[in-house]
């Protein structure tokens, strides 16, 4: 669907769901996600599954993405709702960390899901604690909006705007 130096975004396969809930699985990826609880083979599961669903029915999720050197699932980069607005979010595995990764491909997916889409804005949430994620979204161009709390953890709501 999209390349990028590095990597492949694509849409899930059933062969992703082992390795997807390897990196699920994995305290630290997890830790800003939701309550920071790791999630289950079984939510891995549903997540790939409903991730091929949605896929079929409207086009846009988060999409898969692979390493292009290993074919190695990465984890995930793309478009969601979340209260109703278009919601941008990644989630790469902890061994794909601070190498360009994630700047690489988020530039990219955002840019196609703008420009595909037509979305014209979107959200995101980080944990104000997650400084890494915190730096990629304002690479992109996101701006703060306001601040809140999700599970007693202060969070920081993002949108970007296209132009």
């Amino acid at each position: 669907m999209l390349a990028t130096a590095r990597t492949i975004v694509r849409g899930w396969v059933e062969a992703d769901i082992l390795v997807y809930a390897q990196i699920v699985a994995d305290p630290d990826v997890m830790r800003f996600i939701g309550d920071g609880s790791v999630h289950t083979a079984a939510q891995a599961t549903a997540f790939v599954h409903h991730m091929r669903q949605r896929a079929r029915e409207r086009g846009w999720i988060p999409w898969a993405v692979e390493a292009k050197a290993t074919e190695a699932l990465m984890g995930w980069c793309g478009f969601g709702l979340r209260d109703g607005h278009i919601d941008f979010g990644y989630r790469l595995a902890k061994t794909f960390w601070g190498q360009g990764f994630g700047t690489e491909v988020t530039r990219a997916v955002l840019a196609y899901g703008m420009v595909q889409y037509q979305f014209g804005q979107c959200t995101a949430v980080a944990y104000v604690e997650n400084t890494a994620s915190i730096r990629i979204l304002e690479k992109l161009g996101f701006r703060v909006e306001r601040y809140g709390e999700q599970y007693s953890k202060r969070v920081a709501y993002y949108t970007y705007t296209q132009g």
